[in-house]
């Protein structure tokens, strides 16, 4: 299943209004948590930064790549 819903960090969100990006983050990471999920893919920078930081401050170790990672990883 494919994960759909927004990290908080679009545009200058992540910048101007952190507490609120975190609030916006949470529902997704949820359900990361909930599914277990070994690797999450993101093609947005800001949206990979945001994922990673809120993934690690709650413990949680998923992978957090870039499509072109993941496709590199699976030729390998």
């Amino acid at each position: 299943r494919y994960g759909l819903g927004c990290c908080g960090a679009g545009g200058l969100n992540l910048v101007l209004f952190p507490r609120e990006a975190v609030q916006i983050a949470a529902p997704l990471l949820e359900e990361f948590r909930e599914e277990q999920r070994a690797v999450i893919v993101s093609s947005m920078v800001g949206c990979a930064m945001q994922l990673r930081n809120q993934l690690q401050e709650k413990g949680l170790s998923f992978r957090v790549q870039h499509p072109l990672e993941l496709m590199a990883d699976a030729f390998r």
